[in-house]
């Protein structure tokens, strides 16, 4: 709408068949792929001014080796000097609060209405169980519930900018939210981290934003 080119991709092809439906709903031209992390760049191409990955998707990578995998993928995917930005949970305050559950959220569709409960197991190998239940009913009637879970790995700032500099990118900052708010690893409920791949002239301002343009 903003008259930005833009590409999205998600490992799950009903997810992207879900995206294609609203963005054609919208009127906006959108194009999706079926790819995950560390097969983006084949999937989609390169040269893109900007790459977000948001809605805490990093934790998926369980491993060292993942995580630097998919930061060199991200980095095939922009032109010289181009903005990443990730989006996760806190995890430093996360982890030194042993908050084991996340504020249950509700979404309503028509006649259909779903509750979820998120909770997370501290797991011996440093790792989280995340578990989530799903509490579904249409209109008045019963509620049916199912449990799904998955394991996360909860990446904590240093460990992102490590990465990060070593998969080659730099100018790193470090945020509270995506409004721009100073993270602080005590206090904030996400990290927003912004990085540009190497290239970037050396007086480009600051990146703040989280828009992503494809070239």
């Amino acid at each position: 709408q903003r008259g930005y080119e833009v590409v999205g991709a998600d490992l799950s092809p009903e997810m992207v068949a879900q995206a294609r439906s609203h963005a054609q709903a919208t009127g906006v031209p959108v194009r999706f792929e079926v790819a995950g992390f560390s097969a983006l760049a084949p999937a989609v191409g390169g040269g893109f001014d900007a790459l977000l990955c948001l809605g805490n998707s990093l934790p998926h990578l369980l491993t060292e080796e993942d995580l630097a995998a998919a930061l060199r993928d991200f980095a095939a995917c922009l032109r010289s000097g181009g903005l990443l930005c990730l989006q996760d949970l806190n995890y430093d305050r996360i982890l030194a609060r042993r908050e084991a559950w996340l504020p249950p959220q509700s979404h309503r569709e028509g006649e259909d209405e779903w509750l979820f409960l998120r909770h997370y197991e501290f797991d011996p190998d440093g790792l989280l169980t995340f578990q989530v239940v799903i509490l579904r009913r249409r209109g008045t009637g019963e509620w049916g519930q199912r449990v799904l879970a998955t394991r996360l790995h909860p990446w904590r700032e240093r460990e992102l900018a490590q990465a990060l500099e070593e998969a080659g990118f730099h100018r790193l900052q470090f945020w509270g939210d995506l409004q721009g708010a100073p993270f602080d690893p005590e206090e904030s409920g996400n990290l927003v981290v912004t990085a540009l791949r190497p290239g970037a002239p050396e007086g480009q301002p600051e990146c703040r934003g989280a828009v992503g343009k494809a070239t």
